[in-house]
């Protein structure tokens, strides 16, 4: 995760500024990259300030047709569950071969209609 890590004792008494903004104080790093970001240069959500790179490296989806690749060659084992970050629904899958057939298909209708979402509910992407 891309979370802001805010500027401790010891980097308060150095002037640190923004690498985006070189004119702009830092309002702290981001921990995933550590880059400095200030004001203009970083996106909130669900309470976490993201730089720009990691949040748009975050709100790109997985690739439909990688996840279409995945229901055809392991979709009764939940291969296409597991990929998309869905753990325990790609292991119950498993253990019940993708609940005799009837959730696999439900699952192919969700990816083919734009419905069918990874584990942090982000769309997946027709790249094609």
């Amino acid at each position: 995760m891309c979370n802001l890590q805010t500027q401790s004792e010891s980097d308060l008494s150095l002037p640190v500024s923004c690498e985006s903004h070189p004119e702009t104080p830092s309002i702290g790093r981001c921990i995933d990259c550590n880059r400095y970001v200030c004001d203009n240069c970083h996106r909130r959500d669900e309470g976490y300030i993201y730089c720009l790179p990691c949040t748009e490296r975050r709100s790109a989806g997985l690739d439909q047709n990688t996840v279409v690749i995945f229901w055809v060659v392991l979709g009764a084992f939940g291969g296409h569950r597991f990929y998309t970050g869905h753990i325990l629904i790609g292991m119950l899958q498993l253990f019940t071969l993708g609940g005799l057939g009837i959730w696999t298909f439900y699952d192919l209708y969700l990816i083919l209609t734009g419905q069918f979402k990874d584990d942090e509910g982000r769309p997946l992407i027709d790249r094609s």
